[in-house]
């Protein structure tokens, strides 16, 4: 199995590797008049972004051979990815995307060879090289890297990745890796404004750029080149001593000009030489007049490719982690609404703007061979950067079961910032999260029906709430309401909050009632036993501290989640004794047979209350010397801790 860099890496190489449907062909293009390879007025070759990108509704699918590998297939790989039901068709869609956006940056690495941006055919098969076809310019460049191998580290480093999510935002939409109309930076306008080719040097016609620079050309003996040459481990003067050589040779220089991050631009010192015919053509009166030198006198060689090395080859992995980066972009996430527990909001922490579709996913089955279910999704959305917008409530799937409870992917593709879904096919961008939603959970819950002459039942609920619940119930506790049914009968219970506004202490009354008091104090609130043996103490914002006695010595651990209670035996926590309430306390009619709890919030007097849990209650499930204990089911919105005390879900 490819790991993520494998896959990539293999995407790009085979980008070049298949060389039997002419795929090379389709690497160049020209930044100045938008064509890719070409004689005069014939071209031979879909230009690098059109073939790469597929985008507008531009297709090659009818091409021979089709496209099989472009932006806009990615796209469709990385949403299937992420929504196929089947476990094998994801991971057959996640390598496609991978390998796929391999070949899409052997496009910028392309794109970085001035011969690919201006038109310098060349060709490395026995046919070209003996026939001259293709013009006759052989890839002297790439040959050159092939005999080097390896190149200095030095030259890959020093300029960070053209896109971050955090950084420069100066390509909106994917064509400007390539061509940037308003700004000029993209990869193909630097190199080919920026160097000489063999087959496109100064004197071009076609080619204004790069100019050289004026003054002195600047000679360096070949002694000197060669000794350079010979203390990087390679050898440029055919085995000679560099002592036994003499000459020079004359270095042109120009400027090498980054829109991108102008304080890059700098001078190339060796971007072109004069050429070792350049003397006897002047004595012929062969290089024009006033000095005027013509396309003989000038020459690229391994040493204008080593000092050019240096500008490109960073680029070139510059602008294609940009794209990784780029085609990976998008920060969402599906969060509690803390103004209205119960509701979920989706947010877009991403730097452009969205528009489009989110689709809720879970996973079910059996572990690895899961099967996805996208069972919630929400159509044009809109949010700007930076914002959220409210997804309402939804119900948590229970048929199929989750594998992995409270585990959803959030799934957005649409338009976002200047990608459009339109030029894809209608997906558009892709983005992701995996996201955790954790209802309030039950520690324990204890029923008690009053003996016959007694009016009044309770249920004692002990919570684990979410920053939702608890955020309302301190800021807003006016906005809960609650109902309950029992006996065949719903009716309302109203939320005491005594004479202050705030809910009541945790007292028993007969009453109907709910006091939700110890859900949102601040301070200590303490879960109490009977006799010692251990003392849970609950926090607001769900931290606990269990110790081994009610003084509060010798404690044991202390933790922020309900699940860290798992990390005790059951044994230790619960201890077999009664546990008092420390967050919801209710009363009802005395009855028999299940009661129904559903616990309402609104944020103003003119919304609808939505609910925010309910379950049902059936009768106590006691052995004889046991004190605590009932049945609950028909959970909506709350579920039970992975330790529990005193709760039984019944089937």
């Amino acid at each position: 199995m490819r790991s993520v860099r494998d896959l990539i890496i293999f995407g790009s190489a085979w980008e070049d590797d298949r060389a039997h449907i002419r795929q090379s062909l389709k690497h160049f293009y020209n930044p100045i008049n938008g064509r890719g390879l070409y004689f005069g007025n014939v071209t031979v070759g879909i230009p690098s972004p059109n073939w790469t990108l597929e985008a507008g509704g531009e297709t090659f699918q009818g091409a021979s051979p089709p496209q099989q590998f472009s932006y806009r297939l990615a796209r469709k790989h990385f949403l299937d990815a992420l929504t196929k039901s089947a476990k094998s068709e994801r991971n057959e869609n996640w390598g496609l995307t991978f390998q796929t956006v391999g070949h899409i940056v052997h496009h910028m690495q392309d794109m970085a060879q001035p011969q690919h941006t201006r038109n310098d055919q060349h060709c490395d098969i026995a046919p070209c090289e003996l026939t001259g076809a293709l013009g006759g310019v052989k890839p002297s460049y790439e040959k050159w890297t092939d005999i080097v191998g390896n190149t200095d580290d030095v030259q890959r480093q020093g300029y960070d990745p053209v896109y971050v999510s955090t950084g420069e935002k100066k390509f909106a939409k994917p064509f400007e890796f390539w061509k940037h109309p308003a700004t000029g930076v993209g990869i193909a306008e630097y190199s080919n404004r920026n160097f000489f080719t063999s087959g496109a040097n100064v004197d071009s016609t076609e080619f204004l750029l790069p100019v050289v620079l004026p003054g002195e050309v600047f000679k360096t003996p070949i002694g000197v080149l060669c000794a350079e040459q010979l203390a990087r481990g390679r050898s440029p003067c055919s085995g000679l001593s560099a002592g036994v050589l003499f000459g020079s040779m004359g270095f042109y220089r120009t400027l090498a000009v980054d829109n991108l991050r102008p304080d890059q631009t700098t001078a190339n010192p060796r971007a072109t030489t004069k050429s070792i015919y350049n003397e006897d053509l002047r004595l012929r009166g062969l290089l024009g007049t006033s000095g005027a030198i013509g396309l003989a006198g000038y020459s690229v060689n391994r040493f204008t490719y080593e000092s050019q090395n240096n500008f490109v080859l960073k680029r070139a992995v510059a602008y294609s982690a940009g794209m990784i980066n780029y085609f990976f972009r998008g920060d969402i996430d599906f969060i509690e609404d803390l103004a209205e527990p119960g509701t979920y909001k989706i947010r877009n922490d991403g730097p452009d703007a969205i528009k489009g579709r989110f689709q809720l996913c879970y996973d079910h089955g059996t572990t690895g061979n899961e099967t996805r279910t996208c069972f919630k999704s929400w159509d044009n959305l809109e949010i700007a950067a930076g914002g959220a917008v409210s997804a309402g409530t939804f119900q948590i799937p229970t048929s199929p079961a989750p594998l992995k409870p409270n585990e959803y992917m959030l799934v957005f593709n649409g338009d976002m910032g200047e990608e459009k879904a339109a030029d894809f096919d209608g997906i558009g961008a892709v983005t992701a999260r995996k996201v955790t939603l954790k209802p309030p959970q039950m520690f324990y819950l204890f029923r008690t029906d009053g003996p016959p002459d007694h009016p009044s039942g309770t249920i004692d609920i002990g919570l684990f709430g979410n920053e939702a619940l608890w955020s309302a119930m301190a800021v807003h506790p006016q906005g809960f309401s609650a109902a309950i049914t029992s006996g065949g009968v719903r009716r309302s219970i109203p939320m005491d909050r005594g004479g202050t506004g705030q809910f009541a202490t945790c007292a028993h009354s007969p009453n109907d009632r709910v006091i939700p008091e110890c859900a949102y104090r601040g301070g200590t609130v303490q879960v109490g036993l009977t006799g010692a043996g251990w003392l849970l103490r609950l926090h607001r914002g769900n931290q606990f501290i269990l110790t081994t006695d009610v003084t509060g010595h010798d404690l044991i651990m202390i933790g922020a989640n309900p699940e860290d209670l798992g990390l005790r035996p059951i044994e230790t926590v619960c201890g077999g004794r009664f546990v008092y309430s420390s967050a919801l306390y209710l009363t009802y009619p005395r009855t028999t047979g299940p009661v129904k709890f559903e616990l309402f919030y609104a944020k103003d007097a003119m919304t609808e209350p939505r609910p925010v849990f309910s379950f049902t209650v059936g009768d106590m499930d006691i052995a004889p010397g046991q004190n605590f204990g009932a049945k609950i089911r028909e959970l909506q919105g709350v579920e039970r801790t992975p330790i529990h005390c005193g709760v039984n879900i019944e089937p």
